[in-house]
């Protein structure tokens, strides 16, 4: 749980670092981009200065527009007020009151006009009445007082052409009033023309004016095109320049484009780092359950990421998955048996121990049977932390720096009977689940209950040394010899503390039993127990090395049930052991044997007795090494 944890934890470490590498990945963007603020800076300081200079010239030009057209339009008001004042001159103030006419028109249609029209109707009265005044009768008077005399006569012929000369002089004067009429006409005439003449050349006059203000409007109008050219012109080169400047600058569209590849590879990169640390969490949680129905499911998955849509929502759903999966490990996670295995090699594989003091190596097997020696029906052991304790002489503070390496192991993974209870180690057993690879290595400092740890911690963030292994497993002991720091040969014992934990399978506990009792306990070789003559059988030993010649040399071994250990008398022994004999060469550093056993049968009431002469095969073995330490290997089953 502790593991998983910090799994967990590192997933999480890595995600911050993903989300800090992502924040410093962005903060060196922005620092690309302000590479190019003090030039663009300066370049839009540019711009505004000169749009200010050129507003304020257009707004200079743009008032003096608008008062030119404010004079524009007093003009052309002061134009239509000066031709309504002259029409208003010209018909004499009386305009709308009567008819507008001037002194010509005036004499024309109100003097010689009704003056002819009287005189020609008065010609044409007299005209008619001339005949009728002719019929008046005559009337006259003849005087001749002296002879000479005159004669007067009146009457109608003097009346009607009277009145014929009355109507030709009436004719006449309405002749002259109408010459004089035409007279006025013609004055009048060109008098309005001459008017004309005079109101078309001032208002010529005013229209020039005019002309002249709209000319005077034409230049300010082309002093701004000029000055929007020569803007244009000024912003056509700021554009070149700022162009020039975005295709040279460092932060251009290359370099974000690159950027962005190289920001995409990078989320990707740390996307599949972020799925490979769920993964190894999903199979570390896996590998600590250790639950079928846990393995079947596959919590994380590959799908996450969608290239079209950049990974968006990918961690999102990795996230999700990963809850999913802290779920599945509490819900499957239940607690197992906590035991401790004290291996002594001296009782399991003596050999090995005396190699180990020769040699400074040796390699130890610790098969299932020794388990199932204390908890039969038990699988699924899987090592906590392993110890080790060697008991020896040293000095004072000195260091026994023995290195513990673990080869191999297995663990029965399932509760299933199979078969047979026993490994079938000619075919695929699919029951047991096997480690090899790496190899696992302590070495102690002090060799007393050490774990090669400075403090075993059971809730270490880290795996401890072995942690997760199988207890079925196969070791390498090394105690280096090139400078030795203590003798060797002092060493009585190596002692494995094995913690480990393990599940209960009730229906495999007569099967475990029996395959211990019958399979290993009664197999030969599989039960050994060390004695050294010079110490266990002292007395002995002392005897045999102190004969006075070989045919008085004898050595005489009497073994009974207190030599072997407590199960193995509860168990019954069987009559026959083999007895073997060795003994180490320090000169160079090996594990000398015997090249033959002796066989020893069990006496009634006496156990075993051994006697060795001249005339055993071992005898000259043990009397080649009577100034060495000689131990005796015996090799018993049960009953």
């Amino acid at each position: 749980e502790a593991a998983t944890e910090a799994l967990i934890k590192t997933r999480n470490t890595a995600f911050e670092r993903y989300r800090h590498y992502k924040l410093i990945l962005g903060a060196n963007a922005s620092d690309l981009d302000k590479l190019k603020t003090p030039a663009l800076t300066r370049t839009e300081i540019t711009e505004e200065n000169f749009d200010s200079v050129y507003s304020e010239l257009v707004d200079q030009y743009a008032i003096e527009l608008t008062n030119e057209a404010y004079r524009q339009e007093n003009s052309v008001g002061g134009l239509m007020e000066f031709a309504g004042n002259a029409v208003v001159k010209l018909v004499g103030g009386q305009l709308g009151k009567t008819l507008p006419l001037n002194k010509n028109e005036n004499a024309e249609l109100n003097i010689f006009l009704p003056s002819s029209d009287f005189f020609n109707a008065a010609s044409m009265v007299l005209k008619l009445a001339a005949p009728i005044l002719g019929l008046i009768p005559q009337l006259g008077g003849h005087a001749t007082p002296l002879g000479l005399g005159a004669r007067i006569d009146f009457g109608g012929v003097q009346l009607a052409k009277a009145a014929e000369a009355g109507s030709d002089i009436s004719k006449q004067i309405a002749q002259a009033f109408a010459s004089s009429a035409e007279r006025a006409s013609k004055m009048a005439s060109y008098y309005r023309r001459a008017e004309d003449y005079v109101l078309q050349a001032n208002l010529a006059t005013s229209d020039l004016m005019q002309f002249g203000r709209q000319i005077i409007s034409s230049l300010i109008r082309e002093q701004i095109a000029k000055r929007d050219y020569e803007n244009h012109k000024k912003q056509i080169e700021q554009s070149q320049a700022m162009t020039e400047y975005m295709a040279n600058k460092f932060t251009q569209e290359q370099l974000y484009s690159w950027m962005e590849g190289e920001l995409s590879k990078t989320y990707y990169n740390c996307y599949k780092l972020a799925y490979d640390i769920a993964k190894r969490t999903e199979q570390t949680m896996k590998y600590e359950v250790m639950r079928e129905e846990f393995d079947q499911i596959d919590y994380i998955k590959f799908s996450y990421w969608d290239g079209g849509y950049k990974g968006l929502l990918a961690g999102e759903s990795l996230y999700l998955d990963l809850k999913r999966l802290e779920m599945g490990y509490h819900e499957h996670n239940s607690r197992e048996y906590e035991m401790t295995k004290h291996v002594s090699i001296r009782r399991i594989d003596p050999l090995a121990l005396l190699k180990l003091k020769a040699t400074g190596a040796c390699e130890i097997n610790l098969p299932e049977w020794i388990y199932d020696m204390d908890s039969p029906g038990h699988y699924m052991r899987r090592i906590k932390s392993v110890a080790l304790t060697i008991p020896c002489i040293t000095g004072a503070y000195t260091s026994i720096h023995c290195k513990l390496s673990l080869l191999r192991s297995s663990i029965r993974t399932s509760s299933l009977k199979g078969d047979a209870y026993p490994r079938d180690t000619a075919n695929e057993d699919t029951r047991f689940r096997d480690f090899n690879g790496a190899i696992q290595s302590i070495v102690t400092s002090t060799a007393q209950n050490d774990s090669g740890l400075f403090e075993t911690n059971l809730r270490d963030e880290r795996y401890l040394p072995f942690e997760g292994a199988g207890a079925i497993s196969s070791w390498r002991l090394e105690i280096p010899n090139d400078i030795p720091a203590f003798d060797p040969d002092t060493i009585s014992d190596v002692i494995l503390h094995i913690r480990y934990t393990a599940r209960e399978a009730g229906h495999l506990k007569a099967d475990a039993v029996e395959t211990v009792k019958t399979g290993m306990l009664e197999t030969a070789g599989s039960l050994l127990q060390l004695f050294c003559l010079n110490q266990d059988f002292g007395t002995d030993w002392q005897r045999f090395t102190s004969a006075a010649n070989d045919n008085a040399r004898k050595l005489a071994v009497n073994l009974v049930e207190d030599h072997f250990p407590y199960w193995a008398r509860v168990l019954g022994m069987d009559d026959t052991i083999t007895l073997s004999f060795c003994c180490i060469d320090w000169t160079k550093h090996k594990l000398s044997i015997a090249p033959k056993a002796v066989s020893v049968v069990r006496t009634p009431d006496e156990g075993w007795k051994a006697a060795i002469d001249k005339d055993s095969e071992v005898f000259a073995f043990l009397k080649k090494n009577m100034a060495n330490k000689v131990y005796m290997v015996a090799s018993y089953v049960t009953a």
